[in-house]
């Protein structure tokens, strides 16, 4: 358990980015239209959205940020800080935040970094976010969190392909005195660190000859050492474990009644998952926007995307209050509760 609260901050606008090109899942060519069935049925996924090859988290996330700061009415010589989430970086080096900042014609004051976290993504970046805007040093920040996962995984691997779609965000977080808390809890459970991995490509295990090699892993589907892959089995069970323990932590600590709370926001890995985690957490389905039969599983992206594509009128006209919960690499869980009031947000294509 890991318990924090954030004072005087305010989330004042969200602006999410996706690709405008759509892949239908009872389309895919290496499926037979009875199998594409079965997996839209048991993960929830009709389609998704899917970059072309030369559109990074990057791109989608400066998108985002540009009509971002344009429908606030932030000029860019305000932006104090600027934190970008994704374990798609343009480059090993320099950071990705770097370029952004340069995209974006920040002011040299700005604080930029990169902090590379899958799943869990935007709910940890809310924290850290956070922790610089809340002594008013710092009074204006980006957040800006995003995944190309589709470019992640062998596009013939029968696992993910019909599973992840690609998004990228910019949320709006200002100092604001008197703002409602924010409140967290946060697990860190590292002993499944190689549940989701990328074998290769980094410092430890280099690119080499041999990176690009197709092979069939111990799950029975193709993928190649510079893909992501996943321990199926035991992410599943991480999944219907740990979100439950850690969301009922948080109410039990900060004393919340889940009968105040208007949405519960959950990290849209499946249906099956989503459903299990809602239900165990006590909250109506009414309650628990689903955008991932659109847009399949955007990694950090998928709960600002529930948000503007499913709850868009409602949050920019009236105070809502929030219970999210995002988890997945790491293995990491992190669980916030927030207010939100009239909430400007906006979903774009690129």
């Amino acid at each position: 358990m890991a318990f924090y609260t954030i004072h005087n901050v305010a989330v004042s606008g969200l602006t999410v980015c996706v690709p405008k090109n759509v892949e239908d899942n009872m389309s895919l060519p290496n499926f037979e239209p009875e199998e594409a069935k079965r997996i839209i049925d048991s993960t929830g996924v009709k389609q998704k959205r899917v970059v072309l090859d030369n559109t990074t988290p990057s791109d989608l996330c400066t998108k985002a940020a540009e009509r971002l700061m344009d429908m606030m009415e932030w000029d860019r010589e305000s932006i104090d800080c600027l934190v970008f989430v994704s374990t798609n970086r343009d480059y090993l080096q320099p950071t990705t935040s770097c370029v952004i900042h340069n995209s974006l014609g920040l002011k040299e004051s700005c604080f930029a970094i990169d902090v590379p976290c899958g799943c869990p993504g935007w709910v940890y970046g809310l924290y850290i976010m956070g922790t610089f805007l809340q002594t008013g040093q710092m009074k204006r920040g980006l957040l800006l969190v995003g995944d190309t996962s589709t470019k992640m995984n062998y596009p013939l691997d029968k696992s993910s392909r019909p599973l992840f779609g690609d998004a990228g965000t910019a949320t709006a977080m200002e100092y604001k005195e008197g703002a409602p808390e924010m409140q967290f809890n946060i697990a860190t459970i590292s002993s499944g660190w190689n549940e989701i991995i990328t074998k290769e490509g980094g410092a430890r295990a280099p690119f080499n000859e041999n990176s690009l090699k197709v092979e069939q892993g111990a799950d029975g589907y193709l993928h190649r050492p510079i893909d992501c892959v996943m321990n199926g089995m035991n992410v599943f069970a991480f999944s219907l474990s740990t979100p439950s323990k850690t969301i009922k932590q948080l109410m039990e600590h900060f004393a919340l009644d889940p009968r105040t709370i208007d949405y519960f926001l959950c990290h849209q890995a499946n249906k099956y998952i989503v459903d299990k985690i809602r239900k165990k957490a006590g909250f109506e389905a009414e309650k628990t926007p689903i955008c991932l039969d659109e847009f399949g599983n955007t990694s950090n992206a998928s709960i600002p995307l529930c948000v503007v594509s499913r709850c868009a009128e409602v949050f920019a006209t009236q105070k809502q209050n929030v219970l999210a919960v995002a988890f997945g690499t790491g293995l990491m869980c992190g669980v916030a509760h927030i207010q939100f009031n009239q909430l400007k947000n906006e979903l774009i294509e690129y």
